[in-house]
Formats: C-alpha cells, sequence, structure tokens
C-alpha cells in the first residue's frame, strides 16, 4: 500500500541543488544514509550549518562589491583633488602676472631690475625684493604640491621652467641670499640645483632694448 503512494517530490530549485551537492559530499562514505525508508535515493536534506555556509559565500561577494566600489570613488576623488590643486596654483601664478601687468610703474621695476641689472632706487629695490619673495613662495607651494602627489609632475612642468627662468635671471640672483633664508629645506636645495642648471632665457623686450643700447 505504501508504495503504491506517489511521492511528492518539491521542486527542485538552485538552493535544493546546493544542498544537494553538499549533503552528497558529505555523506559519500555512508551510503546507508542516503537511502529512502520507501526505496530509491532520500532527497538531500539541508541543515543550518548548510545555510551558514551559504551566508558565508554571499558575505564574501559582497565584501568584494564593495571594496571595487571604494577603489572606484578613491581614484575619482584623487583626481579631483589633484584638479583643484593644480587650478589654484595656476589661478596663483595668474593673480601674480595680473598685478605685475596691472600697472605700468610694477612691470618697469620688475623688468628692468630683473633682466636688465639696472640699479634700482632704494624704494624700488624694497618693491622688486617683495615681489620675488611672493614668486618664491608660488614657486615652493607648487613644489609641495607636486612632492605630495596632489599635482602631478607633468601637470606643472612649464610652471617649473618659467619660474626657474625668473630666479635664474641676473637680478634674482644678485637678491637670491636674500631669498633663500626664507625657503624650506626641502625646497631650497631643488630650487638651487635648478637654477644652477638652467639655460637662461631673456624675454625679447630686454633683447630689443639691449641691443637699441649697443646702437646708440
Amino acid at each position: 500500500m505504501l508504495c503504491s503512494v506517489a511521492r511528492r517530490r518539491p521542486p527542485v530549485g538552485w538552493l535544493t541543488r546546493i544542498g544537494r551537492r553538499i549533503f552528497t559530499r558529505r555523506y559519500a562514505g555512508r551510503p546507508q544514509l542516503n537511502r529512502d525508508p520507501l526505496g530509491g535515493e532520500a532527497e538531500p536534506k539541508v541543515n543550518l550549518e548548510d545555510f551558514g555556509n551559504l551566508g558565508d559565500f554571499l558575505g564574501g561577494i559582497g565584501v568584494i562589491v564593495t571594496l571595487a566600489y571604494l577603489a572606484v570613488q578613491i581614484r575619482s576623488n584623487t583626481q579631483t583633488v589633484r584638479a583643484a590643486s593644480l587650478e589654484a596654483v595656476v589661478n596663483s601664478h595668474s593673480q601674480f602676472l595680473d598685478r605685475l601687468a596691472a600697472t605700468s610703474e610694477l612691470s618697469r621695476i620688475w623688468f628692468s631690475g630683473i633682466w636688465a641689472g639696472a640699479e634700482l632706487p632704494p624704494e624700488d629695490g624694497q618693491r622688486l625684493l617683495t615681489l620675488l619673495f611672493s614668486a618664491v613662495r608660488r614657486w615652493e607651494s607648487a613644489f609641495h604640491n607636486v612632492r605630495t602627489g596632489t599635482i602631478e609632475h607633468s601637470s606643472w612642468e612649464g610652471l617649473h621652467r618659467e619660474y626657474t627662468n625668473v630666479f635664474a635671471s641676473p637680478g634674482a640672483r644678485a637678491r637670491w641670499p636674500l631669498l633663500r633664508v626664507a625657503l624650506s629645506s626641502a625646497f631650497l636645495p631643488f630650487a638651487e640645483e635648478a637654477i644652477r642648471q638652467h639655460h637662461l632665457v631673456t624675454p625679447l623686450a630686454v633683447q630689443q632694448g639691449a641691443a637699441a643700447d649697443e646702437r646708440q
């Protein structure tokens, strides 16, 4: 009578298949536990430990996904910080140039004192020294940004060459002993080595002025 009763089997879903594999591995060496009392192979049984193993597996996938998301966010934030730092350095340099171009008096002091090596009155000489301090501080700030990685080295190469050319000029070299005492121990040897190796490029206006003086 019992043998004639059709056994209802539950739908075989993905969880049942997982449990069956776990059960088969666990009792592979004990075939008597795989037997159904009515004959045939017994359906695998899933206990709490198997559910725990499944939970650990899903949790591991969640950790991997979370780490991948954090890596993408960190890279995006790094790019944002670098862009903001470069923009700040470029804006600072542009403000310095705007300040020089704002008045003909400052432009005259800068070009005649830096490039022409002219002797300036004490008041003009002090104003030139102040401008040089402002410029070297901007150069040092950019250097530290590159050193800490907030600005990529390739992004500041042009700005670095421009500052190096300024401080390799005759007027800046003459005032360098006053400027160097205010510089950090990390930046000072870097700046002096860059100035020593730099091939000076004289602005065209200064070259034309020198040529005119020679003709006279």
